[in-house]
């Protein structure tokens, strides 16, 4: 939940595409296509200062852990 950017009413297109047209598999886009961020698509349920504190304390947690990546 807190890695959606659409709490924040921003919307990314093409995080997946379909890799031919034939078989129509979709895969992950790890930057073979262009990606789109559009910023205010929607309302916010939760403002970005807020949703930007949640994601600091999530990498704080994670490096705590012992999981640096």
């Amino acid at each position: 939940m807190l890695h959606n950017e659409k709490y924040t009413g921003d919307v990314v297109l093409q995080k997946n595409y379909i890799e031919s047209h034939l078989t129509h598999r979709e895969v992950r886009n790890k930057g073979e296509v262009p990606m789109y961020h559009i910023h205010n698509a929607h309302p916010a349920i939760i403002d970005r200062r807020l949703f930007a504190q949640a994601a600091a304390v999530t990498r704080m947690r994670k490096v705590r852990a012992g999981n640096s990546s």
